[in-house]
């Protein structure tokens, strides 16, 4: 969900590769597969016993490619806007705009206060806090003060784990960061730092705490992970590394034309359409 990832600015159209375009349909696609399983995951347990072994899971490690691909197009997008302030600000404007609908559709409740004692908020907040760690960066570059800017990273990846404990947390916003940092790299640095850094955010989410094994959703423990919890291992999220080999083929190509605001809109609208409709059916 970036500039690119949601309004495609300025991007190069005279290379080959994969789109930019394709890159976001494929994001969404993934995204509304893993938070179908999520919505849906008692009822599709109950009904179809045989998924538990192995068919759900599938749904979750595709779900998996969604949030690198986002990530990445976050740093693609800082390079090419043409106004990044405006830029920061639709992120942080459906930041909000999309907290009601998350809390719904993830927790059953307009707006969730306690998950396992913690608050939790959506992944907008995520791509805001990994955007403005970008910003800082290149304002401090052009006085030479890039190692504050390193400090404000740290805040600003705590404040996601810590403060507002968004979807993805710190990884997420280092995630970001270093997409930026490779995507701006000559050709050879650009290929090995998208392979290290979609390897390093499976690595680390795999083996993080903060991804709970489960939640309550309208009073009922849903299971969200291959979960180990003597091991403290989230095995799925391992798959988010082959998002590598659909961003490692990006190469600056605009693609097909789309309405900016389609993807702004579908995260918080997918969500609550998927808590309706599961409301409706089985409330």
């Amino acid at each position: 969900m970036s500039e690119t990832a949601l309004a495609s600015p300025g991007v190069k159209k005279e290379s080959s590769g994969v789109t930019s375009s394709t890159l976001k349909i494929i994001a969404i696609v993934t995204m509304f597969l893993d938070h179908f399983a999520v919505v849906f995951g008692d009822e599709l347990y109950e009904a179809l016993p045989f998924l538990n072994a192995n068919g759900f899971e599938v749904l979750r490690v595709i779900g998996r490619l969604a949030f690198p691909i986002f990530a990445f197009m976050i740093a693609v997008g800082a390079t090419y806007t043409s106004n990044i302030y405006k830029y920061m600000g639709r992120l942080l404007a459906f930041a909000i705009i999309s907290e009601i609908p998350f809390d719904l559709g993830l927790y059953a409740t307009p707006l969730n206060e306690v998950l396992h004692e913690t608050e939790h908020q959506n992944v907008f907040f995520t791509l805001f806090l990994g955007l403005m760690s970008i910003f800082v960066y290149e304002k401090l570059k052009d006085f030479n003060l890039e190692f504050l800017a390193f400090l404000f990273l740290l805040f600003a990846a705590f404040a996601a784990e810590n403060l507002l404990k968004t979807d993805y947390g710190a990884m997420g916003v280092l995630c970001i960061f270093l997409f930026y940092v490779f995507v701006n790299a000559p050709v050879g640095v650009r290929q090995v730092g998208i392979v290290l850094t979609a390897v390093l955010i499976s690595v680390m989410l795999t083996f993080s705490p903060y991804i709970e094994t489960a939640w309550t959703y309208s009073g009922r423990e849903v299971h969200l992970y291959n979960f180990d919890i003597s091991a403290r291992v989230n095995t799925v999220e391992l798959y988010a590394a082959f998002s590598s080999l659909l961003l490692l083929f990006h190469k600056g190509v605009k693609g097909r034309k789309m309405n900016r605001w389609f993807f702004y809109i579908f995260y918080p609208a997918h969500i609550l359409l998927l808590w309706a409709v599961h409301t409706v059916i089985f409330k």
